[in-house]
């Protein structure tokens, strides 16, 4: 028996015998030795036995005060949602009215959550309507565009032409003012020659030589 393991049972049977203090007897003892050596064996193990629970214990009280500052952590969160839990319903109760402020927590917020889902289509479908409406515009100026583009062209193209025929013009211009002078001077000469004294020339005879040279 002498290596055989101690278990804390046999040595709290073996304390119930020698602690029987009208008849302390070695019968029914688990551990089965001469006197001379259970009772050093019996307090060593119950030493041990001691320790062994202490250390336990120590445990225990350890686990005790995680779980003590666990819970104080939890309450303390617990305290912190209510409070975002009643900023929350405050908002959400701003967008009820009448028998929908009655309900639960949990069916008002289906209640406001409804309610925005509708008013956040409608925005959606306005917004929609808007980007049509700009792309509608845009196409429109887009257009706009491309015309004044084109006149523009046009009008470049035209000042090239008028450019080219500016000079020409001018040329013309100028030798039908040669041209009428000369005649007028041939006419007014003639005229002297005639023997006439004719200081203005009369707005007939203008018409008259405007009319020859024109091929009239």
């Amino acid at each position: 028996m002498a290596d055989k393991e101690i278990t804390s049972e046999m040595i709290i049977q073996a304390l119930e015998c020698c602690s029987n203090e009208e008849r302390p007897t070695c019968d029914g003892c688990p551990l089965d030795e001469p006197s001379s050596r259970c009772v050093p064996k019996l307090m060593k193990s119950a030493l041990e036995l001691v320790k062994s629970k202490d250390s336990e214990i120590d445990i225990l009280i350890r686990k005790k005060h995680a779980l003590r500052d666990e819970i104080a952590e939890q309450q303390a969160e617990k305290e912190r949602l209510g409070y975002v839990l009643m900023a929350v319903m405050h908002s959400v109760d701003k967008w009820l009215e009448g028998d929908e402020l009655k309900q639960d927590e949990a069916n008002r917020a289906c209640t406001m959550r409804e309610k925005t889902l509708k008013i956040t289509e409608k925005l959606h479908k306005k917004i929609d309507d808007l980007k049509k409406n700009n792309q509608e515009q845009w196409v429109a100026i887009e257009r706009r565009k491309s015309e004044i583009e084109r006149l523009k062209a046009e009008i470049r193209n035209t000042d090239k032409t008028l450019a080219s025929l500016d000079r020409p013009l001018i040329e013309v211009k100028l030798e039908a003012y040669k041209e009428f002078a000369a005649r007028l001077y041939a006419y007014k000469t003639d005229i002297f020659i005639k023997g006439e004294e004719l200081m203005i020339i009369p707005l007939s005879d203008y018409e008259i030589i405007l009319k020859e040279l024109i091929g009239e």
